[in-house]
């Protein structure tokens, strides 16, 4: 596993060494992310927290939901916006599917949202967040896996598959940021 991640792993530290703002934490030695699939950890996949901005969706979603509602409540504001002329069967279909229907998927979506983002600011500062999630969207490779370590009240990410992608990633956000460490795992 060594020679696999000489380049990802600081020389000096061990392979299943994770270095966050000068403490160290040992972890035992995984060779998968079930070995952190236990009481003790959190295991979150990280593309749904760190490559999207959660700010920004919550706030489109209530915009969106919002417009909704309004044609939900004045369908002719629908129908003047979408069609001109009369409104027959397929217009009224439309307008049920598109306004009616879609306004329990939005509410579910915004709700999902706002659960993921208050779940993830409990683990980490919201400043440590924004940042990982800048370099998450402008570099993409966010690694597989987002550990939070329960005992030590410490998070970490762990990378499965490692292109060039996520050790860009890697070096931005372990070894130039110093905003989480990364530990890789086959």
């Amino acid at each position: 596993m060594l020679h696999k991640i000489k380049n990802i792993i600081k020389p000096y530290m061990p392979a299943n060494t994770v270095e966050h703002r000068s403490k160290a934490v040992i972890y035992r030695e995984a060779e998968h992310i079930n070995g952190f699939r236990n009481e003790n950890y959190r295991v979150f996949l990280a593309g749904p927290y760190f490559n999207l901005d959660l700010w920004y969706e919550i706030e489109w979603q209530k915009r969106y939901l919002n417009k909704l509602q309004m044609h939900h409540k004045k369908p002719h504001l629908f129908h003047a916006q979408h069609h001109a002329g009369e409104i027959d069967e397929h217009r009224k279909r439309h307008y049920q599917e598109h306004v009616v229907e879609s306004i329990p998927f939005h509410k579910k979506i915004l709700e999902d949202h706002r659960k993921r983002l208050s779940a993830i600011l409990e683990i980490m500062p919201e400043k440590t967040y924004k940042k990982i999630v800048k370099i998450s969207m402008k570099h993409h490779g966010t690694p597989e896996y987002f550990v939070y370590d329960k005992v030590n009240s410490q998070f970490f990410f762990v990378a499965e598959h490692i292109g060039t992608e996520t050790r860009k990633w890697i070096s931005l956000v372990r070894d130039k940021y110093h905003l989480a460490n990364v530990v890789a795992v086959n």
